[in-house]
């Protein structure tokens, strides 16, 4: 009886209840005292049973329609209606309350489909509409159209990424095209500043070899300088003696006349002596003989005296003359060692500054690989880490440009004795630590991992201010070398 429908029921209670009508007025006839038109009301009790059953018959029809709509509704159908319902009082209520039910929410889920439709093709303008809808299913469209927008603000908000992804693709690539052709113009300009500095250091040893070449010249001009003071203060002496001895000649010139007036007085006497005075005569004859020879010879000796004086006095004056112009190529000397000895002090300076500049400018190099090598970091985040980017990044400290110069290169000849290069090698060694740290986290599935992503990013943290400190020291080592 508890399993049994309304209907079922009702024609069991309106059977029972006519039952008991015919049956209490049968007993009634049997006993004999039932008058004839006591039949009257087992036959309007049959006559109501059977108006009350058919009365009945649209309520119950409409109660299947229902049931059958909230089973279908019950697996997800909203397009059936219940019909027939004209003037049903209670049923007909509720025929036509679940009818609207049924148009509200047919009515929202064409809103809300049609609404994510339009949305999951990426038009966010058609929203749903919430006229005819009552209550918390309104409220339910609106809470659509709110998210509608948040979802729209989120596609322009991923468009805008996208497209400065996009964009930032560009730029990253540009960057890493223009930072390569720096990096090559560097390197180029680092091999002609050291092919500059060797000219450089060969033209400051030549300038040395010839300071030193001039301070020999110097030297034997000194030298030279000297014995020219000494033949010019010879010929000085030489040409002062000969006119001493030009003196002493005239003086033995004067002997020799008077010696030969002496033996002309003798001759005059010895002739007036006579017999007595020949012999005496004979030697006034050799005297003046001997006086005249002498004069004679003191004439020769003069006139040869006066030519070698002659000479003489014009090696003096040329003597002086070549005092004047060795001293005059002394100083032309002196003025050319000072050229000589500046042009070295500049030479010297030239070669501290190319040195100075080839450092900087590799010191640029090595900025510009740092820079680089971040950027395929930063590029291996976006491409993966099977790409020729992050192959770079795996390179280890040994190896990188940077590596190859501080451990095979030229930087522990030049800078090996600093301790400016002897603290690089840490931070150097931990920029490539963090750069592989920060691919072995990408390799991993950080989409979904919390964790993963705070390593990537604590990672590339630590290749930044590792980098800087690569960067803060090689400016600290180019400052210590060259002050």
């Amino acid at each position: 009886m508890r399993n049994l429908y309304l209907a079922p029921k009702l024609r069991l209670a309106l059977a029972g209840f006519v039952v008991l009508h015919l049956g209490g007025a049968g007993f009634a006839a049997l006993q004999g005292d039932y008058p004839p038109w006591g039949w009257l009301f087992p036959f309007l009790t049959l006559v109501l049973a059977a108006g009350v059953w058919i009365g009945m018959r649209k309520p119950f029809a409409v109660l299947a329609q229902v049931r059958t709509i909230l089973e279908e509704m019950r697996g997800g159908k909203f397009t059936s209606r219940v019909t027939n319902v004209p003037r049903m009082g209670e049923a007909g209520q509720l025929a036509w309350n679940l009818n609207d039910v049924l148009d509200q929410y047919e009515t929202l889920l064409r809103e809300v489909n049609s609404s994510f439709e339009h949305a999951t093709a990426g038009n966010f303008y058609r929203q749903a509409q919430v006229t005819g809808l009552q209550g918390s299913l309104a409220r339910s469209l609106e809470r659509v159209n709110n998210l509608l927008e948040g979802m729209a603000e989120n596609v322009r908000l991923i468009r805008r990424n996208e497209m400065a992804a996009s964009l930032q693709q560009i730029n990253s690539r540009q960057i890493m095209s223009n930072l390569t052709l720096t990096q090559n113009d560097l390197i180029r300009m680092t091999e002609e500043m050291e092919k500059v500095s060797a000219i450089a250091t060969a033209t400051h040893d030549k300038a040395e070899q010839s300071q030193e070449r001039v301070g020999e010249v110097m030297s034997a001009q000194d030298r030279m300088l000297a014995l020219m003071h000494e033949g010019n203060s010879s010929m000085h002496k030489l040409h002062a003696m000969s006119s001493e001895i030009n003196g002493v000649l005239g003086m033995i010139g004067e002997i020799a006349e008077k010696t030969n007036l002496l033996a002309l007085n003798a001759s005059i006497e010895a002739a007036r002596a006579g017999e007595e005075g020949r012999g005496f005569a004979v030697v006034a004859d050799e005297v003046k003989q001997l006086a005249e020879n002498t004069k004679r010879a003191t004439d020769d000796i003069r006139a040869v005296l006066g030519s070698f004086q002659e000479e003489t006095a014009a090696n003096v004056e040329k003597s002086d003359h070549m005092m004047d112009m060795a001293q005059q190529v002394q100083e032309i000397i002196r003025s050319l060692r000072a050229q000589f000895n500046e042009f070295a002090d500049e030479a010297r300076s030239s070669q501290q500054s190319l040195a100075c500049e080839r450092d900087i400018c590799f010191g640029s190099l090595v900025k510009v690989d740092h820079i680089i090598y971040k950027q395929r970091a930063y590029k291996s985040f976006h491409s993966g880490t099977d790409n020729p980017d992050a192959t770079a990044v795996r390179v280890d400290h040994h190896h990188c440009r940077l590596g190859k110069w501080y451990y095979e290169g030229t930087g522990r000849e030049i800078f090996g004795g600093l301790d400016a290069y002897r603290r690089l090698e840490g931070p150097h060694e931990a920029v490539h630590r963090a750069g592989h740290r920060a691919l072995d986290s990408l390799e991993q599935n950080w989409e979904e991992d919390e964790a993963i992503r705070h390593e990537i990013l604590d990672a590339y943290g630590a290749m930044e201010a590792a980098s800087d400190q690569v960067l803060e020291t090689i400016d600290q080592m180019i400052a210590e070398k060259h002050g």
